[in-house]
């Protein structure tokens, strides 16, 4: 589900994309005619607009006319910008928190949060998730630098936050919870972007971790999707698209659930990993 658009120029109305009614910002007409509040996540402001994305939805930004956010795109109040990717990225609310995804396959992302430092999404699918009441998407084009700013309303999240996290850790992490087996597997989907560098540096397919583990790859398939199908029940995004097993390696191995040490699993001979 996207969000729609709160002109700030004129009359300040939403127009919601999933059910076609104008809305006053930040209140509802209920049937009667008076107002009630809305219960919005966020409020993401660009330039001169701002966008209510409420929990579900989501908003894309980027030089492509389909993005919500265009940016650096020809029309818009500054030049056309041919260092910015057609699409740059997204913003997904989701349980009280809000993902940001690089969309682009030649452009990082920089997110900055209060105390947190820069976080950096490197590659294309790399994503974090966010709670902090105040945040910064920074989209750096040859012509000038673009800034999308994000304000959080804290509500009910269910994510989970480690308020000891160092400057480099993500802003937010949903923990995974994973079981020996589990752990064997994902470490052998996720080796080649421990160990590789550039283009070699991707998740492995299921028949490249199987080979690896020396398994039917049904039998690790089977077992990562059940990992999957939990992540897509604690609000993680993605988790049921077509390529929902490199999204879960690249988030594995950028919130470190994943690592170089779990490397020493994979040496292992089939069936003494397999009990748990």
């Amino acid at each position: 589900m996207r969000c729609g658009i709160v002109p700030l120029t004129g009359t300040r109305v939403v127009r919601h994309t999933s059910r076609n009614v104008g809305w006053v910002v930040g209140r509802e007409r209920d049937r009667r005619g008076a107002h009630r509040p809305v219960d919005s996540a966020a409020t993401v402001t660009y330039g001169d607009d701002e966008w209510v994305l409420r929990d579900g939805e989501s908003l894309s930004f980027g030089r492509q006319s389909s993005c919500e956010v265009r940016i650096g795109a020809p029309g818009t109040p500054h030049p056309e910008d041919r260092g910015v990717s057609r699409h740059a990225g997204t913003l997904i609310s989701t349980r009280g928190s809000i993902w940001v995804r690089n969309d682009s396959a030649t452009q990082a992302l920089y997110v900055h949060c209060t105390g947190r430092g820069e976080q950096v999404l490197e590659a294309r699918d790399d994503m974090l998730a966010l709670a902090e009441p105040h945040i910064e998407v920074l989209v750096r084009g040859r012509v000038r630098s673009y800034r999308i700013g994000i304000n959080l309303q804290r509500v009910n999240s269910s994510t989970v936050v480690d308020d000891d996290a160092t400057s480099t850790s993500p802003p937010t992490v949903i923990t995974l919870q994973l079981s020996e087996r589990e752990r064997r597997y994902l470490a052998a989907v996720c080796e080649p972007m421990l160990s590789g560098i550039g283009t070699d540096a991707r998740p492995a397919s299921y028949a490249e971790a199987a080979a690896r583990l020396g398994l039917a790859r049904s039998t690790v398939r089977n077992s990562l999707d059940e990992l999957r199908r939990r992540l897509l029940d604690a609000g993680v995004p993605g988790m049921d698209s077509p390529n929902a097993k490199d999204l879960l390696a690249r988030y594995a191995v950028r919130t470190r659930t994943i690592t170089d040490a779990d490397r020493t699993l994979l040496d292992q001979r089939p069936g003494e990993a397999d009990e748990g």
